[in-house]
């Protein structure tokens, strides 16, 4: 029985991810005194079963003695921690997390919106606690954001790198950041004068 995260002091946890799963002997995975914390991403197990396949963690483990995702859709224990939750509200996400069928769902994200098919947005009915960027500010954890502008700029008449370019010139003009450290992406040259 798990007591708390005091425990790992003296019993660190074993760490399973969809790297090293099938490395470890059926015998440690079904060791009840150790504990064990599987990170996946159920994105993954979506995408490989876009094109039919079945997904690696659900395929016959002879290790094992059968699916990674069978063992863990049948512990009496299992948790989800699910960050960036707003990606799992899609229905093949839902679908993955009711077939494991976890004794509990905790959902972290900076979006408790999800955006139906009707393009309709709602936000979260199960919020237990509300961090909201403004208090973060207030407490001192985040900077305040500021947004720069320019009069006389209208993208639409410049190409993609023309607008990451003036915006990179504006932005850092206001906040007086020298030339050299500016950080460019997609490879972009740097701006000339």
């Amino acid at each position: 029985m798990f007591k708390g995260i005091g425990e790992f002091v003296h019993h660190r946890p074993r760490i399973i991810t969809g790297d090293n799963y099938k490395d470890f002997r059926q015998s440690l995975m079904f060791d009840k005194s150790e504990i064990n914390i599987s990170l996946f991403n159920i994105s993954k197990i979506n995408v490989e079963t876009r094109s039919g396949a079945v997904p690696r963690i659900k395929r016959m483990s002879e290790v094992l003695g059968a699916p990674y995702f069978d063992y863990l859709s049948n512990l009496d224990d299992l948790v989800l921690l699910m960050d960036e939750s707003h990606h799992y509200r899609a229905d093949r996400g839902m679908q993955v997390i009711n077939e494991l069928r976890p004794v509990l769902g905790l959902e972290l994200t900076a979006t408790p919106l999800v955006e139906r098919q009707s393009g309709k947005v709602v936000k979260f009915k199960n919020v237990v606690y509300e961090y909201s960027l403004a208090k973060a500010i207030q407490d001192g954890f985040v900077k305040e954001p500021a947004v720069a502008t320019r009069r006389d700029f209208i993208p639409s008449q410049y190409s993609a790198e023309d607008v990451d370019r003036t915006n990179w010139k504006t932005a850092s003009a206001c906040m007086k950041i020298p030339r050299w450290r500016w950080i460019f992406i997609r490879g972009m040259p740097k701006p000339g004068p």
